[in-house]
């Protein structure tokens, strides 16, 4: 049976020093909870030993708060463990719950508990009897008791998420289980923590996060051999091809070329694509033009390709008495006009 006592701090011994997942603003933050609420969970210990010693098993953080308040004692429950194989399966138990770990170190940890009761469930002809008892050895253990569900996830997490992306994401405490789940709709491993990679250098929010998986997908299923060499060598970004790839392959690859040479922001893309889209007809003039000119035609304005049609242009405006300066959007020359007078001149 175990025993819950206060037990006093420096009769608490651990066998390895503070982990370093633990930070000091993890153990300033409990420690002004225990203020607030008092300890809630007791840390486990084992025995007093020959030396008057208690060996700290499972609570380092809830230990290093209550040291770090000034308390001289802290709750404890002591177990009696069998063997140091029960001692690692309570850690287990006791790592789903902690809040210093990431999304992948307890999903690494639930695998490996969930490989150790597998053992004491012979015959299983399914995981339900295994993970039903992993949330009662969990509860036991910890006294919080876990879903099913969420034993389900932490799974799958661990079986599904590339090796890569498992090293990338295994100190991302901020990178949240719904961002994890979302990558794991990627097979291919090195894509998998390509994105990854991207979104802890970018602090995405899960919602950039599914967009991005989302693009991906979408760029796999539709895109041509073209766009997914053009993207791979780095031409155009994801971005670029979730666009790219709403139009037919000929478009598509049409299309690319115009991003690369005119190097189109996404946003660009999206526009001239919509365009493609509704106005069919005029795709085959539309790709005779640079990209420049398609930007312009695509956001509705007239495109002047000739000093003769821009001349033309500036005439139909004469009677504003103002004098501006323009630079030709085909030729690149400076012009004055002179709209109360109709007059243009160019630049040498």
């Amino acid at each position: 049976m175990d025993e819950y006592r206060e037990i006093e701090i420096d009769k608490i011994e651990w066998k390895d020093p503070v982990r370093p997942e633990i930070k000091e603003e993890d153990i300033q933050a409990m420690a002004a909870s225990f203020m607030t609420h008092a300890q809630i969970e007791p840390i486990i210990v084992k025995p007093m030993n020959e030396h008057g010693k208690y060996e700290g098993i499972i609570g380092r953080l809830r230990y290093e708060a209550t040291k770090y308040g000034n308390r001289k004692t802290v709750e404890a429950r002591i177990h009696y463990f069998h063997d140091e194989s029960e001692v690692k399966s309570w850690q287990l138990a006791e790592n789903l719950h902690r809040v210093d770990l990431s999304v992948v170190q307890k999903a690494e940890a639930s695998k490996e508990l969930y490989e150790r009761l597998k053992k004491e469930v012979p015959g299983a002809k399914t995981d339900t009897p295994i993970i039903t008892a992993m949330a009662i050895s969990v509860h036991e253990m910890t006294g919080i008791a876990p879903a099913e569900k969420s034993i389900r996830e932490s799974l799958r997490i661990a079986s599904k998420l590339g090796k890569k992306a498992k090293n990338l994401l295994t100190g991302q405490k901020k990178f949240e289980v719904r961002s994890v789940n979302a990558l794991l709709n990627i097979e291919n491993e090195d894509d998998q923590a390509g994105i990854a990679k991207r979104a802890i250098e970018g602090d995405w929010t899960v919602a950039r996060v599914k967009k991005e998986v989302h693009d991906y997908l979408k760029v796999e299923e539709s895109a041509t051999e073209k766009v997914k060499e053009t993207l791979e060598k780095g031409d155009v970004t994801l971005q670029h091809a979730a666009e790219i790839t709403r139009l037919k392959e000929e478009d598509q690859e049409k299309l690319t070329d115009i991003v690369v040479n005119g190097q189109l922001k996404p946003a660009q893309v999206k526009k001239v694509a919509d365009f493609i889209e509704t106005h069919p007809e005029e795709v085959p003039a539309l790709f005779r033009n640079t990209p420049e000119q398609i930007l312009a035609i695509t956001e509705g304005k007239e495109v002047l390709k000739t000093e003769e049609d821009v001349e033309k242009f500036f005439r139909g405006k004469k009677g504003q008495a103002i004098v501006e300066e323009f630079t030709c959007p085909s030729c690149h020359r400076k012009l004055q006009v002179d709209w109360f007078k109709g007059e243009i001149s160019w630049s040498s």
